[in-house]
């Protein structure tokens, strides 16, 4: 078993990337939550550069219905089946054992669970050079200092 991936399109954020991943391998309706790990590797997938994000989304579940009774849907062209996993399920699957860069994954994804561990927040912001705003990821500790320079 693995976790949703995909690729990022042009101009599209990695949140919205996410979000889109999730539906469109799995069938299920997500919001993007955190970043939790981010890996970089050199020389991969056509002789670049690849950043990986692992993020954690919280499913959309409509009103009256229970998460459990959602019936996710695999993408019959990229994945042969889904199913739902508990963070102990998935992150003892054998893969994951004799990888160390994954079973850190796994422990930054357990953390994340168990509340221990926030990951990065992300938010759109203008920077006032002109019109655009710009996803900006970062940590709790950064909201808590902002708030703190805008009170001064």
């Amino acid at each position: 078993w693995k976790m949703p991936t995909g690729l990022v399109n042009a101009r599209e954020d990695i949140t919205e990337a996410a979000v889109r991943e999730v539906e469109e391998e799995c069938g299920l309706a997500v919001k993007f939550e955190s970043v939790i790990a981010l890996r970089q590797s050199h020389g991969w997938a056509f002789g670049k550069s690849d950043m990986f994000f692992v993020v954690a989304c919280s499913p959309v579940v409509p009103p009256g219905t229970k998460l459990g009774d959602i019936v996710l849907r695999a993408q019959e062209s990229e994945i042969e089946a889904v199913t739902w996993r508990t963070m102990d399920e998935f992150s003892n699957e054998e893969f994951f054992q004799g990888r160390p860069l994954f079973r850190r994954i796994m422990r930054a994804c357990r953390a994340y669970a168990d509340g221990s561990y926030a990951g990065l927040r992300a938010m759109k912001l203008g920077h006032g050079l002109s019109d655009r705003e710009d996803l900006l990821m970062f940590g709790q500790h950064d909201e808590e200092v902002a708030a703190a320079d805008a009170s001064d």
